[in-house]
């Protein structure tokens, strides 16, 4: 019961970011992701979270300014990709 729980609320906080997109459906979840597609004036996106970040989130005291962040950040991101993950995987410098 708790995993259904988890898995609610982690969609729950994935559609709140989402928000900004007129058409977002989810594509596919496992055990540490969640895709949505999004489809909009660029055409047809893909997001991917990971459900351990987004249960951080959740809860973090800094939620809204975080969520309202992600929202600018995903927009601005697939003006020139048609895939974006949250968290960032950062690029290795070896």
């Amino acid at each position: 019961m708790v995993r259904a729980n988890e898995d609610s609320q982690d969609i729950s906080v994935a559609e709140e970011i989402l928000t900004i997109v007129p058409s977002v459906e989810v594509i596919g979840e496992d055990k540490k992701t969640i895709r949505f597609r999004l489809r909009g004036p660029l055409g047809s996106k893909i997001v991917v979270f990971c459900r351990k970040s987004l249960r951080r989130l959740a809860s973090d005291i800094h939620r809204r300014a975080k969520i309202e962040y992600l929202q600018r950040d995903i927009k601005r991101s697939l003006q020139r990709a048609s895939v974006y993950s949250y968290p960032r995987r950062l690029a290795s410098g070896s």
